[in-house]
């Protein structure tokens, strides 16, 4: 897809790069709106959203219109609800439905603040399910301008069964098929539920996933500190970026708060960048 574009962008010594502005990118896996109380309640995670001050969210495990939540396109309720309640700007959504759910669908999303950021380009990618089965994945894959001057961002959530395959494992080969539809030269933003860890003494299940991908050259930029399951010890929840000598990281945090600990059993996870 991406691969077709052709951009005029600002660069120096042959790499280049994003204009001088501000990003605020977060990654939440939402658990359909459902808290640890057992509550389906999208205005939790809104109002945490809200309060985040970012730009731009990959969300996982949504309801896009299906029986089990009343036919409600969460992420479209999200941004209007950040629009209109909160008065956040002007928030829009992209679904990346991963699979047919209760007379809907189900999968993941972006939402973004079209007044910050302008979409060019949209497109979903079905990604390849393990043998033993937890559904079939997906990821969205956008192209925005800030300021004028394109980035990629990518919205995904990995397989927890990741099996070795002929070609290293399930886990990368969904990674390998994200890379295939992204441009090459472009810098790119990958917000997701990795469902892996990298850090050993977390005694994760998918410990080589995280520790792959700088060979293949993507930078961690979201905090290795802290857990981003309310139960859990480990951080499986990331954002990473390529071609990213215009990103400089100038924060990096999970927030963890009485909100955040009863509005998904995720918390948010969040990167601000200054981008030139």
């Amino acid at each position: 897809m991406f691969q077709k574009l052709k951009f005029v962008l600002v660069c120096g010594l042959g790499i280049c790069a994003l204009s001088a502005n501000a990003l605020d990118v977060a990654t939440y896996n939402l658990k359909h709106g459902q808290g640890n109380d057992n509550v389906v309640d999208l205005a939790r995670p809104t109002a945490i959203i809200a309060d985040l001050g970012v730009d731009l969210v990959a969300l996982q495990e949504m309801d896009l219109a299906n029986d089990r939540t009343g036919f409600v396109n969460q992420p479209a309720k999200i941004a209007y609800d950040l629009s209109n309640t909160h008065q956040k700007g002007n928030w829009k959504s992209l679904a990346a439905p991963a699979i047919a759910f209760k007379g809907g669908h189900y999968g993941n999303a972006i939402i973004y603040n079209a007044d910050k950021l302008t979409l060019k380009q949209y497109e979903v990618v079905s990604l390849p399910e393990s043998e033993n089965g937890d559904g079939a994945r997906s990821a969205g894959i956008a192209l925005f301008e800030i300021d004028g001057k394109p980035f990629q961002f990518i919205a995904s959530h990995l397989t927890h069964r990741n099996e070795p395959t002929a070609t290293g494992s399930y886990q990368l080969d969904e990674i390998n098929l994200i890379e295939r539809h992204l441009d090459k030269q472009l810098p790119t933003i990958f917000a997701a539920d990795f469902n892996a860890s990298i850090r050993p003494e977390d005694q994760h299940r998918n410990l080589t996933t995280m520790q792959k991908l700088p060979e293949k050259g993507w930078r961690i930029d979201s905090t290795l500190t802290g857990q981003s399951e309310p139960d859990k010890p480990w951080i499986i929840d990331y954002i990473l970026s390529k071609n990213n000598d215009g990103l400089k990281v100038k924060e990096s945090l999970i927030l963890v708060n009485d909100a955040t600990n009863l509005a998904s059993d995720h918390y948010p996870v969040k990167v601000s960048y200054a981008v030139k």
